[in-house]
């Protein structure tokens, strides 16, 4: 499928790793044991920031969908969440370049919460070690 058919349709390839372990490993010995503070601030945040997100793409706003998107971006990038990072990242980037699709944002959206799903498995497994 091309972007012009699925305008909002993130195209982050699969080869982008869930998680980039060498920046949880930096977090690790610059935070200790608060990183797992971080990691359950970050889960209960995104799902927050997709719903904003999703709100902002019914109402029509893209620039604020794009505020949105970039806030999302930031925060998967503070924590190491590569894939869903890159997936924000080309929302972003199209809701800026084609506001008037932001209603056809349904797939991206999905894709944006099948990937917080990876991300948070990935987390999960390591705060309950």
């Amino acid at each position: 499928m091309t972007a012009s058919a699925t305008p909002l349709a993130a195209d982050a390839a699969t080869s982008v790793p869930v998680f980039d372990r060498s920046r949880l490993e930096e977090l690790k010995a610059m935070l200790g044991p608060a990183l797992a503070e971080v990691l359950r601030a970050w889960l209960a945040d995104v799902p927050g920031l997709i719903g904003a997100l999703q709100t902002a793409c019914d109402r029509g706003n893209a620039a604020e969908a794009a505020l949105t998107a970039h806030a999302l971006k930031g925060s998967c990038s503070n924590v190491g969440a590569l894939r869903l990072q890159s997936l924000a990242r080309d929302v972003e980037h199209r809701l800026r370049e084609r506001p008037a699709e932001c209603g056809a944002a349904s797939i991206a959206l999905a894709q944006l919460r099948a990937e917080y799903e990876n991300a948070a498995d990935f987390i999960r497994t390591r705060l309950d070690r």
